[in-house]
C-alpha cells in the first residue's frame, strides 16, 4: 500500500477552494487566476468552481470584476464565505455572534473525547447542545468559556477547566 501511494502531497493550489486566491488576486490586480505563472496550476474545473462561488458570493460581477463587497471580503483573513458572514452580520447588526460562529467554524472542533471516558465527556457536552442550532451551541459554548475566563486568575486555571471540561484549551484560544 505504501509503495502505491505518490511519493508527493499534491500541492494544496490543487486540493482547496481557489475562491481566496481568485479574490486576492482580484483585489491585488494582479489579473486572473488562470494567466497567473503558477508551479503547478490548478485544474480548469477547481477555477471554475472558484468563480462559481465568488459570484455567487456577490464578490464578482458578471464579468468577474471584484465588487465592492469583495474588496472588503478581500480585506478580512478568513476565506470568503465566512467573510460574506461577517459583512451580513455587521449590516444586520449581529457582528459578535457571528465573530464567534466564524472563529468556531474555523478552527477544529474544540471538544474532546477521550475513548476511556467518553460517557463524561458526553455529559459534559450536553450543556452546549441547543435545540434549534448547531451554531447557538458554538455560542453557548463560549458563552461558557469566556464567563470561566473572566473569574479563572492564570492560564494554568484555564487549562484545568479546559480538561475538566473536556475542551481543548489551544483551540479554545484560537
Amino acid at each position: 500500500d505504501y509503495l502505491k501511494r505518490p511519493e508527493f502531497t499534491d500541492p494544496e493550489i490543487r486540493r482547496a477552494s481557489l475562491a481566496s486566491v481568485i479574490l486576492r488576486l482580484r483585489h491585488l490586480g494582479l489579473g486572473a487566476v488562470e494567466d497567473f505563472p503558477f508551479l503547478d496550476p490548478p485544474q480548469p474545473s477547481r477555477v471554475q468552481e472558484g468563480y462559481r462561488e465568488l459570484a455567487e458570493l456577490g464578490a464578482l460581477d458578471d464579468n468577474r470584476q471584484i465588487t465592492a463587497p469583495g474588496r472588503r471580503m478581500a480585506n478580512l483573513p478568513v476565506q470568503p464565505r465566512f467573510a460574506r458572514i461577517l459583512l451580513e452580520a455587521r449590516t444586520n447588526g449581529a457582528l459578535e455572534p457571528a465573530l464567534i460562529i466564524v472563529s468556531m467554524l474555523s478552527v477544529q472542533d474544540p471538544r474532546e473525547r477521550p475513548q476511556n471516558k467518553k460517557g463524561e465527556a458526553e455529559a459534559a457536552h450536553k450543556r452546549f447542545l441547543h435545540a434549534k442550532s448547531d451554531f447557538l451551541g458554538w455560542l453557548q459554548l463560549w458563552k461558557f468559556y469566556d464567563d470561566a475566563l473572566a473569574t479563572l486568575p492564570s492560564k494554568a486555571q484555564a487549562r484545568k477547566f479546559c480538561r475538566q471540561n473536556f475542551l481543548n484549551y489551544l483551540r479554545m484560544q484560537e
